[in-house]
């Protein structure tokens, strides 16, 4: 005998208590609105330091934010 479970009590008080993880994390739609809000424009991690991003917009230097927190921290000899 196949085992189900009861999914209602979990969705009646996830409709009253919970959020759904699209409000919480979402994928920029285009990598141009990624870059003028700060984001990544996808799940994959940020492996370039410095580049330089061109479309019809106009040209975006993108700087890897995580490299210049940690070399800040080096300068001021912080942690």
């Amino acid at each position: 005998m196949a085992a189900t479970m009861d999914w209602t009590r979990c969705a009646s008080a996830s409709r009253n208590t919970a959020m759904r993880n699209s409000n919480c994390l979402a994928i920029a739609p285009t990598a141009t609105i990624a870059n003028i809000i700060g984001v990544s424009a996808s799940i994959e991690p940020t492996y370039q330091n410095l580049y330089v991003k061109s479309n019809l917009s106009g040209e975006f230097t993108v700087v890897n934010e995580y490299l210049v927190r940690d070399l800040k921290k080096l300068a001021c000899g912080t942690k």
